[in-house]
């Protein structure tokens, strides 16, 4: 991929807690914009869960053009969803120009 070639589309997602009706809350996750993103992948692991599965972890590099005025800006806890994939936004960094980069995990 070309540095700032923003070609992929991803969907921000923003938790909203609901009550669940027993005193809780439940999440659920609400697209708050459709954006125009470069996804890089960067690292992966495995690692052994508790009940003995395997759980992978893929690292990625999320660009988007940074938002202005009143469009949503994505931040840590939120999440991407791209390709059928859910990528956690762990850290929001100033990006090089008019770009923000989007440090988040896949977990499968």
């Amino acid at each position: 991929m070309s540095v700032n070639r923003l070609e992929e589309r991803v969907r921000l997602l923003t938790p909203v807690h609901t009550p669940d009706g027993g005193g809780g809350h439940e999440i659920v996750w609400t697209e708050t914009a459709s954006l125009w993103a470069e996804v890089l992948a960067l690292s992966g692991s495995e690692s052994p869960a508790g009940d003995g599965r395997l759980v992978t972890r893929t690292g990625y590099r999320v660009r988007i053009r940074a938002p202005r005025g009143a469009d949503p800006v994505p931040r840590a806890g939120e999440r991407f969803a791209w390709r059928g994939e859910v990528l956690a936004i762990g850290t929001v960094l100033l990006g090089r120009g008019a770009f923000l980069d989007c440090l988040c995990e896949r977990e499968s």
